[in-house]
């Protein structure tokens, strides 16, 4: 029978014993080593138990990555048939706010339209790209940023689906039989969804030209009429115009009409015998010429005569170079050629670039003057249908360079110009 000396030692032992399992460490009795893991002397090893009165501290949380998507019915296809376009998103955060970085270039920024991203006018035959991540309240963003991509297409694109808003183009485009037709200026404060509407106006038989609520129509033609006479538009008295309207609105074919805007036009129909005893046949048969800066400290003005490539436009095409380039730009203080991809080629599947002949002159009032002249074909063929464009800015001052004057056409027509119909391929 055990002492109680041997007794004591047992009891310590036990107790001993007792306590490394409890911190899940098991005594090796024979090899004297602490064991956290399976082995040969213990196959079976005791899980980490907490100390007495606390419990086990819990795994920290982790947050679930973010994820950017499209809303849901948003279908953007590769090849873009619209004017504008804006797209919205959402995340796995409700909370989770946007940025967007813009041709992949760009820092990103805040979205401007909040959950979205808003496009604006779309130019025909340029790609489009922007990046959109979201961002949660404590820092975390969308690793994998949600990425849209598309080429506007206005002849053979698809019409994106966006849900609640119905994609329409050819409701808006306008072929004016009148004055009261044209578009007028509007005021600073009406809404764009009212200031935009019936504000593409055709211009010949393949393009649509946007006025801004801030332009003014300052002559207007067209041969697209039921009888094909032609009908022009002209303001009075034509002051500053492209197209010199001398202010004489007396012919038989001619009557002085109010737009809604109190403008004067010279509304006229004149047959083909009219234009040759009036020696208006140069003017073009499809034209449109905008005051893109009504009151302003200068003029600046485009024309976009388009000719469908029939011989009964020769005369007007040349009319127009003689009316700008060879007549205005004698004597310039500087001119020049710059290439520059403005209206593309687009019905032959390929971009193209064109010419624009600029110069620059001086007035006897010290106004500095500047002049453009683009020749776009539509087609390979020289030929076949094309736009003759006539740009121009009448400062007071010579505040204008050759860079602005030449940034501010291309931005414009990029920006303006709306092709409506595909050419056909006899053409």
């Amino acid at each position: 029978m055990p002492t109680k000396r041997q007794l004591t030692i047992l009891l310590v032992q036990a107790w001993l014993t007792a306590a490394a399992v409890g911190c899940g460490q098991v005594k090796d009795l024979i090899g004297g080593k602490t064991q956290d893991s399976p082995s040969d002397a213990n196959p079976y090893p005791v899980a980490q138990a907490a100390p007495l009165g606390l419990s086990p501290a819990p795994a920290p949380k982790v947050a679930a990555p973010l994820i950017t998507r499209l809303v849901d019915g948003t279908i953007i296809p590769a090849h873009l048939k619209a004017t504008s376009l804006r797209i919205a998103v959402v995340a796995n955060d409700p909370s989770a706010s946007f940025d967007c970085q813009v041709g992949g270039q760009w820092s990103w920024m805040p979205c401007n339209a909040g959950a979205g991203y808003d496009f604006g006018r779309l130019a025909h035959s340029m790609s489009y790209s922007i990046a959109i991540r979201a961002r949660g309240t404590d820092g975390r963003v969308d690793a994998h940023p949600l990425l849209v991509t598309f080429y506007s297409d206005m002849v053979d694109g698809i019409a994106p689906t966006i849900p609640g808003v119905v994609q329409s183009l050819a409701a808006t485009v306008t072929l004016p039989t009148s004055v009261v037709d044209l578009p007028v200026l509007v005021k600073p404060t009406t809404p764009a969804s009212v200031a935009n509407q019936s504000r593409f106006l055709q211009v010949g038989s393949y393009y649509a030209m946007t006025v801004p609520g801030t332009s003014l129509v300052s002559g207007f033609a067209t041969d697209k009429t039921y009888n094909g006479v032609i009908h022009t538009m002209l303001l009075l008295p034509g002051g500053g115009s492209i197209i010199a309207n001398n202010g004489i609105c007396t012919a038989s074919y001619q009557r002085q009409v109010t737009a809604a805007d109190g403008s004067l036009y010279c509304d006229a129909t004149p047959s083909s015998a009219d234009q040759l005893a009036a020696g208006a046949a140069s003017l073009p048969r499809n034209f449109i010429e905008l005051n893109l800066a009504p009151g302003a400290g200068l003029h600046e003005a485009i024309l976009v005569a388009a000719l469908d490539g029939t011989s009964s436009e020769a005369d007007a095409d040349s009319a127009v170079e003689r009316l700008t380039i060879t007549s205005r730009c004698q004597g310039a203080v500087a001119a020049g050629q710059s290439p520059l991809p403005l209206v593309n080629q687009f019905y032959a599947g390929s971009a193209q670039m064109q010419t624009l002949v600029w110069c620059q002159t001086t007035s006897v009032a010290g106004r500095s003057q500047w002049l453009g002249m683009v020749k776009a074909a539509l087609t390979a063929d020289q030929a076949g249908p094309s736009l003759r464009i006539i740009y121009t800015i009448d400062a007071r001052q010579a505040l204008v360079t050759s860079t602005q004057f030449i940034e501010r056409v291309t931005q414009t027509l990029r920006r303006q110009l709306t092709p409506i119909a595909p050419l056909t391929p006899s053409a």
